[in-house]
């Protein structure tokens, strides 16, 4: 039984005069004094609670502004992006002067391979005629 309804009981058994109701109704109005006492204090906890929270969230977010500030202030990635670029077109001068020197190099190793062949050509011929010489006239 909470205080309300015990009040309420007590008012209705004393009849609501007399002194027992007059006592009765002075509990009930220090009660609510109190009630309400405690509700206001709790409501300016919460007001200054709420304030603080919004202080700290302001802080925080000021904070977060400055460190992505500054993070933009130090941002090189445009440097970085044309050293990039230019790292690539050196790597495909580089590609494109070795896929040069490799063809150049397939086709010296083709015609070195066709000299050899020749000085084979050469080489047996001229071990047929060590080997049957013709005769002289």
């Amino acid at each position: 039984m909470d205080l309300t309804m015990f009040i309420n009981a007590a008012l209705s058994a004393a009849g609501g005069g007399g002194v027992v109701g007059a006592l009765v109704l002075t509990l009930y109005k220090h009660n609510l004094k109190q009630e309400r006492a405690q509700r206001d204090a709790e409501r300016r906890e919460r007001a200054a609670l709420a304030a603080k929270l919004e202080t700290l969230e302001k802080e925080k977010f000021a904070a977060l502004e400055l460190e992505l500030k500054s993070h933009i202030k130090d941002d090189r990635s445009q440097e970085i992006l044309v050293k990039l670029e230019s790292l690539t077109g050196a790597v495909q001068k580089l590609t494109d002067l070795t896929t040069r020197a490799l063809e150049r190099n397939a086709g010296q190793e083709a015609h070195l391979a066709a000299h050899d062949n020749f000085l084979k050509n050469i080489d047996r011929v001229l071990q047929d005629h060590i080997k049957h010489p013709l005769p002289r006239r």
